[in-house]
Order: C-alpha cells, then sequence, then structure tokens
C-alpha cells in the first residue's frame, strides 16, 4: 500500500466548479482508496491505495470524467515522487516544504 497526495487544479475558486470535499472524499473511498483526507476545500487530497500509480491514474481519470468532467487537470504524486521533487529543489525553497511532507 502506497500513500498520495492527489492535487485537482480549478475547483473552488471563485464560486465556480463547487466541489463539496467531503463528498468528494467518501467518493474516493468508494473507489478502493483508504484514509482519505483533504487539505481544505483546496483540492489537495491524501489517501491510501494497493493500485500502482499507473493504474490510479486510469481509474481517477474514468472516475474525474464520469463525475466531474468540468476537472481537466490533476496531479499524483507517491511519497517517493514527492521526496525526489523536494530534494532536487533549491535550498532557498525547502524552508516551504517540510510541513507539507507531513500531510503525506
Amino acid at each position: 500500500m502506497k500513500r498520495y497526495a492527489f492535487l485537482v487544479r480549478g475547483i473552488n475558486v471563485g464560486g465556480r466548479h463547487k466541489v463539496v470535499m467531503e463528498e468528494f472524499c467518501r467518493e474516493l473511498e468508494e473507489l478502493g482508496m483508504s484514509h482519505v483526507s483533504s487539505y481544505i476545500n483546496s483540492g489537495n487530497l491524501f489517501f491510501d491505495s494497493t493500485l500502482m500509480k499507473e493504474e490510479l491514474l486510469l481509474v481517477l481519470e474514468e472516475f474525474l470524467n464520469k463525475a466531474y468532467p468540468f476537472i481537466k487537470v490533476f496531479s499524483l504524486f507517491t511519497l517517493e515522487d514527492y521526496q525526489n521533487e523536494v530534494a532536487s529543489l533549491p535550498k532557498c525553497c525547502l524552508l516551504y516544504t517540510s510541513d507539507a511532507a507531513d500531510e503525506l
């Protein structure tokens, strides 16, 4: 089982494309994800899954196309992906990333 960060763009901004995070989390659980949580109404979600990242991308794309067709852009990171991204950042940026790792 891996921990994922699921970053959805273009929702809950300026009253457009409203998504209720509690409902969205429940729907992800119905798709088989576990320990689903969200960070405020930002579209940043976290969950565990036994699926490989490539399989999960297909499941999420199909789900979004059916349930939330206005969501066109999202990112999916494993904890390892996140750590690799952080390792490649210039040192000046690292001050802002330490708390974010705790969310994963």
